[in-house]
């Protein structure tokens, strides 16, 4: 699985993961299970089946490092919008579920992983093409 190290986290953000990340339980392995949950997020928005690492040009390691990295950042702005409750302290109401998972990963993280091919997208499984539908219409 590729991911990131501190130091590349540091060098893209300026962000010292060390210090901003409070101190828990286990505070030895608080950086390391921070970047493993970026890391299995940005996974899961993936599409493309990787079967090893070495499946993957240069580029799009790249591009899973800047996502994990792009995602971290919106991590420390936004706070951790997976496990937002819905309820929304300034204006004292519950938020729509369908409103939350719009901005639990922000569009440059998808954009990033689409650019290098590692979402797909298509219009459905089978999409067949009738020209004569056409002609009732008109």
């Amino acid at each position: 699985m590729i991911t990131i190290t501190e130091q590349e986290f540091l060098n893209y953000t300026g962000i010292n993961l060390s210090l901003e990340i409070p101190d828990k339980d286990d505070s030895a392995n608080k950086v390391e299970r921070t970047i493993l949950l970026w890391t299995k997020r940005i996974y899961r928005l993936m599409t493309k089946p990787i079967r090893e690492d070495g499946d993957m040009s240069d580029y799009q390691v790249e591009c899973i490092k800047d996502a994990i990295c792009e995602y971290g950042a919106y991590y420390f702005k936004n706070g951790d919008l997976f496990r937002l409750s819905g309820f929304d302290e300034d204006k004292g109401q519950l938020i729509m579920p369908s409103e939350i998972d719009k901005i639990k990963v922000p569009h440059e993280v998808y954009n990033m992983l689409n650019d290098c091919g590692l979402i797909r997208k298509n219009i459905s499984r089978r999409t067949r093409i009738n020209q004569n539908i056409d002609d009732i219409y008109w």
